[in-house]
């Protein structure tokens, strides 16, 4: 079974923020991880910050997406949401890209969450 995680309070609150991410490690997200709290390093002691399960699907792939690959670069998730388009003129298909991370969605920025 794997889990995810940040291990960052910042990232952690943007992607509650922008996407809606619920967490299962007890905290209070609007409590806790503000930006005043975050920027006086006033954070709760926590080395994982554990997304709740019914917050992992935001981090399937989905059209539109920007990805980024450790060896293709840069590309786009397809209109059918099954291949990657990578700017080098290559295609991959979702299924075969577990090294690409999402880095943009809908014209934010995105922090691809780390796996245990």
């Amino acid at each position: 079974m794997t889990r995810l995680y940040f291990t960052c309070p910042i990232k952690a609150l943007l992607m509650h923020i922008e996407f809606g991410v619920k967490f299962s490690t007890k905290i209070k997200i609007e409590a806790d991880l503000t930006k005043d709290n975050i920027c006086t390093n006033n954070t709760p002691d926590i080395t994982k910050i554990y997304v709740a399960k019914e917050s992992e699907h935001i981090f399937d792939y989905k059209k539109g997406d920007l990805v980024n690959h450790k060896d293709q670069g840069f590309g786009i998730v397809d209109l059918s949401g099954k291949f990657i388009e990578f700017y080098n003129s290559t295609s991959y298909p979702i299924a075969c890209a577990n090294s690409s991370k999402i880095i943009m969605r809908d014209n934010k920025q995105f922090f691809q969450a780390e796996v245990e």
